[in-house]
This record gives structure tokens, sequence and C-alpha cells, in this order.
């Protein structure tokens, strides 16, 4: 586990380490761990640049404002936006999936030429891989518990097929662990009010606090222990002591794709056995030639009803 005060004393070390303009897109940034991380970028960074996409325009106000207090020469900028899915795809692939590699494919031309500190973290269930129904990559025919596992392993698998494009970038795929955030208190249904119960006896002990929370991502963002495959040329971070570089999804140290843990670690025994498994089979090369496959079919399509 990354013990926390190491996790404070590399964040400490952002404003002399790294330059000043660091840009930053978060994705879902106006609420919870997007949020909270918003904030640390604000807090840590020299004269930052955060662009800030999500649907509330009153939350994302709130947030520039602390942010201005935080770090008045920082700049801010809120873009609205919406997911919706209009193109046959089930709505949580569209989530966990499809869209995520769509802003990266779009985003990494502009990150691969970033004159410092290349990266990419996707927040889901890293180091949590299971198996992977190869028939059914969009999970359309799989029970939750199962899609689970399967869009965990893909998107795993995705960002290993990114990397081989840039290998300049570092891409991490991580499990926050069970953070208290108003997702969960929006959640209906059966399974919302089962969860808040068992939040409410129990969370003291599970949860992970969302101030560390943040913290922890901005350290994910910002050390050299997370160093892309072709490290150097200011891309690498913060400085780390020699044989502090986290082992790769592959096993490698220093390989440039991390999936890792809520302690910023990597992922269990298990999950590596997935993924060499999968990478055997080709699933990487598979894995995203059906999703881009996808992303080309809804752009031909929009492109015939325009």
């Amino acid at each position: 586990m990354v013990n926390l005060s190491t996790i404070l004393a590399s964040n400490q070390q952002i404003s002399s380490a790294l330059p000043a303009g660091l840009v930053a897109i978060f994705i879902g940034g106006t609420s919870g761990i997007g949020e909270i991380t918003v904030n640390k970028f604000a807090r840590y960074t020299l004269r930052p640049r955060a662009y800030i996409i999500g649907r509330s325009q009153s939350a994302a106000e709130r947030i520039i404002s602390e942010c201005r207090i935080l770090n008045p020469e920082g700049e801010y900028t809120f873009i609205a936006a919406d997911i919706k899915t209009s193109e046959g795809l089930l709505l949580l692939s569209a989530l966990m999936l499809y869209s995520r590699a769509r802003f990266i494919q779009n985003l990494l031309p502009i990150i691969k030429t970033a004159p410092a500190l290349r990266r990419i973290i996707t927040v889901a269930g890293g180091g949590r891989e299971g198996r992977v129904y190869q028939d059914d990559y969009p999970a359309r025919h799989l029970s939750l518990i199962k899609m689970r596992a399967h869009s965990i392993a893909v998107i795993t698998l995705s960002i290993e097929a990114l990397a081989k494009m840039a290998p300049e970038v570092s891409f991490i795929h991580d499990y926050p662990g069970t953070v208290r955030t108003p997702l969960i208190d929006h959640d209906l249904g059966i399974i919302g009010v089962v969860l808040r119960a068992w939040l409410f006896f129990f969370g003291w002990w599970i949860c992970i606090p969302l101030e560390e929370c943040g913290e922890r991502h901005l350290f994910m963002a910002t050390s050299a222990r997370y160093a892309p495959k072709l490290s150097g040329k200011g891309a690498d971070g913060v400085r780390v002591e020699e044989g502090e570089i986290a082992e790769g999804s592959n096993g490698k140290l220093g390989s440039g794709v991390y999936s890792l843990s809520s302690d910023c670690e990597s992922g269990s025994a298990a999950s590596r056995k997935y993924l060499a498994e999968y990478r055997a089979r080709g699933l990487v090369e598979d894995v995203w030639k059906q999703i881009d496959g996808e992303i080309r079919r809804i752009a031909r399509n929009r492109e015939e009803d325009a």
C-alpha cells in the first residue's frame, strides 16, 4: 500500500517539481471523486488550467469559485455536457466502455504533444479484472455481476491497446475503493436503499474519506511512480526513489499501463493472470477492433442522419 503520508509528501512537491501551467481535463468533474480531484489539482499546482466537463452548471460555478480561492492564478473552464445514447448501445456499456474510449481517442493526439506530464486516468475497477465474454463485448446479455468483471477487464485491455499507439503517455485504470459520494445518495431502487443502509452501519470502517481519495488521485496523476513506457522529456512526474516504479498491468515495472487498486498498488494476482491469458489470445487487439468499430459505425450513422 502507498501510505497517505508518502502521497501527501509527493503532492506537496508538485509546485516545485513540475512546470507551471499544467492542463487537466476532468470528465464528470462536478461531483464526487472528479470534484475533489479538481480541488486538489487547484490546491497544489502553479497557474493550472482545468477543464471541467459535467452536467450541473450550478455545481461547476461553486467548484470554480472554490478553486479561485485556492489558486487565483489558475484558469478554470466549465463545459456543459450530458451522456446520452441513442445508438443502440446499452447505457451502462456506453458509460463504462465506449464513451471512455472515445474521450481518450479524441484527446490522445493533444496529450501526446504535451511538453510535460502526459497521463490519462480512468476511474472504474482497476485490479479487479475478471472473465471476458468475447462474444458479447457490449455486455448486452450479461448479468450485472458478470458485466462488472467483464467491463473492468475490457477497459484495461482497451487502454493497453491505446498505449501501443502512444507509448509516451502513461495510462492508469484505478479502483477508488468505497467512497461516499453524491452518486450513492442518488441511487434509486432497492439496491440503493440496501447500499445506503450498509454504509450507514459500516461506512466508518469501510469507506475511504473523500479528501484522501482526492489526494490519491492527484498522486496517481503526477507521480513518476506511474511513468509512461517511453519515459523522460518531462513526462514522468514528481520524482520517486529508485525501486519505487510501479508494476504495470503486464507485470513489468514501468510498462506505461497500470491497473491499480484503492491503495495505489497493482491489482491482484488473479486479475494479472486473466490479463496475461487475454493478451496471449490476442484480445487486446480484438477488444480495440470492436470498440473502434462501434465508434466508427455510430459516426457514420450520424453523418448519414445529418
